[in-house]
């Protein structure tokens, strides 16, 4: 099967650098009627993108495609397409075994509604989505959600992501400690608990 080699990439930027979780230190691929969708998390952050087939597409197990396959079969790579053979198991030209393990249910952490509000985020995780934002050649929306996952999108509706709101209420007072020593009074800090 031929995969946007845009995709493949915004997909590999997600993928869990963590060595105890190794089942997350790759790409799952599954398939579905007429579509192959492509998913990787970190527990942090998540991207899915959704690729759809006009001819039949062969069924298959849903496996994991290994990270560092993907860098090295995307290293110079300069195509628009990248073919994942699950037959030979090779992406490109780099031959991979599939991760064994078993990816979590990342629809579930889908949220049910959506708040609008304000939630503090993880600038370096949100620059990782500006970067697959720019490989995917679309633009940077996040819908912000309270205490539930941010969504993200990128201007095209084949990709979405996921990011989890900063839960950390020391960084809130380190910040206060900061308002107060350049401008002379602390603030008082109100936390409201997302709904």
């Amino acid at each position: 099967m031929l995969i946007p080699t845009e995709i493949l990439k915004a997909a590999h930027l997600f993928i869990s650098k963590e060595q105890t979780r190794f089942y997350l230190a790759g790409v799952n691929i599954e398939a579905s009627e007429g579509a192959v969708r492509l998913t990787s998390t970190d527990g942090h952050r998540l991207f899915t993108a959704r690729v759809d087939f006009e001819d039949p597409l062969p069924m298959f197990e849903t496996f994991i495609l290994p990270g560092d396959a993907i860098k090295r079969a995307l290293a110079g790579y300069k195509e628009e397409q990248i073919e994942i053979n699950t037959v030979r198991e090779t992406v490109g030209s780099v031959a991979y075994k599939p991760i064994d393990g078993t990816f979590p249910d990342w629809r579930r952490v889908a949220p049910s509604k959506l708040t609008g509000e304000a939630a503090q985020l993880d600038p370096n995780y949100v620059a990782d989505f500006g970067k697959a934002a720019k490989i995917l050649r679309g633009h940077l929306v996040i819908r912000h959600n309270g205490g539930s996952p941010a969504v993200i999108g990128f201007g095209r509706l084949d990709c979405v992501g996921l990011l989890m709101p900063l839960r950390d209420k020391s960084a809130i007072e380190t910040e206060a400690r900061l308002l107060a020593a350049h401008f002379g009074q602390e603030p008082k800090i109100e936390l409201v608990e997302a709904a």
